[in-house]
């Protein structure tokens, strides 16, 4: 069975804390999109300007190759969109940090500098002040599964998991799994980011790449994209309203989903606190019977949620019952130890010194 790749390991509080305390932790803001006003001059100077563009999103070259900040403008407009993510101020997006005001402001400030626009006294006390409207926001945290084969093992089990309990799943090869991924509103991008930095390396120049690299091997990175809509309906438009607690509290919910919300693994044992009912219902679908359940819809809807609410199997999930159990409980050890939220602000001021230090200069092809 595909779930038995993690190994079983004898427990040894000691040497388990020991391990636990060596997994790499790392939680950060990563694309923000923002809605901001120019002055008239800055949006003269921006269309006069030689910057690669497509139609009206301009390209802004960060300190490294192929980390770019875009500016969306219309010459008769005061009204611009920006958006990039922690690559355009430092090459990478392993580590950052978890505050939104200050990274829209930095993504903001370096974009317009670097395109070579004029910043006055006002511009910059409205983005200081954080005043502008989050279009994007994505928020990511890792969990450092201990090995690349532990990482496969996980991504297999949440593929598992993901059929026939959340809607609008996509798969991209092995190593990708989307949730709402075609959502207005957010969505959930659950990936190894080690495959990911094999295709997309760490550009030369970055400080630790080969030993952020390294750590990456072993990350299965979770990413939730709020998008304009939801970020209005949350109240979180506002950068400064974004916090750490908050994005926290949304990618643990993120968290509690794919490892079945409300905690329960799934155990046969726990049918007994269903109605008489839908404990035959059970018995039947354990015993194979696939149209154990059937019936109108809403009775099926019905009865799922009340199987799945009190003993944590999914009856409208294509795998059995014990395969459930085993996915849930792999997932659940890895994220248990493998979680943690750990924003790297003293890494990431020193990041960008280093960034600014390799690549000088405002316009460089």
């Amino acid at each position: 069975m595909l779930f038995r790749l993690i190994p079983e390991v004898e427990s040894h509080p000691d040497t388990d804390t020991e391990h636990t305390a060596r997994l790499f932790k790392s939680s950060l803001f990563d694309t923000m999109k923002v809605k901001i006003e120019l002055p008239a001059k800055a949006v003269k100077e921006l269309h006069a300007s030689v910057l690669k563009h497509d139609g009206y999103n301009f390209k802004v070259p960060g300190p490294f190759p192929g980390c770019i900040a875009t500016i969306f403008s219309r010459p008769s407009e005061k009204i611009v969109y920006i958006e990039a993510s922690p690559k355009f101020l430092t090459g990478q997006n392993v580590v950052g940090i978890e505050d939104a005001h200050q990274l829209t402001s930095e993504i903001i400030t370096s974009a317009l500098v670097r395109a070579g626009l004029s910043i006055s006294q006002a511009l910059a006390q409205r983005v200081e002040e954080g005043t502008y409207e989050l279009l994007r926001a994505d928020f990511v945290a890792h969990c450092d599964c201990g090995s690349p084969g532990r990482l496969h093992a996980v991504m297999l089990a949440l593929r598992h998991l993901a059929v026939g309990t959340a809607r609008d799943v996509s798969f991209y090869g092995v190593d990708t799994l989307y949730i709402g991924q075609h959502s207005r509103r957010k969505s959930l991008k659950i990936y190894n980011k080690g495959s990911e930095l094999s295709v997309r390396p760490i550009p030369e120049g970055v400080p630790n790449r080969t030993k952020l690299t390294s750590k990456a091997q072993s990350l299965l990175r979770f990413e939730i994209v709020l998008r304009a809509e939801e970020l209005k309906r949350l109240g979180r438009s506002d950068p400064k309203a974004l916090t750490a607690e908050i994005a926290r509290g949304f990618m643990q919910r993120q968290f509690d989903f794919v490892t079945r919300a409300g905690g329960i693994i799934p155990d046969l044992a726990l049918a007994s606190n269903l109605s008489r009912a839908c404990q035959a219902k059970l018995r039947a679908w354990v015993l194979g019977d696939t149209s154990a359940f059937a019936g109108s819809p809403t009775t099926l809807a019905s009865n799922r949620r009340q199987v799945l609410a009190t003993t944590g199997i999914d009856v409208a999930s294509p795998i059995d019952a014990e395969t459930q159990r085993l996915a849930v409980m792999a997932v659940r050890d890895v994220l248990r130890d493998g979680v943690g939220f750990k924003a790297h602000p003293k890494r990431w001021e020193q990041l960008k010194k280093d960034a600014e230090a390799h690549g000088q200069g405002v316009l460089r092809e």
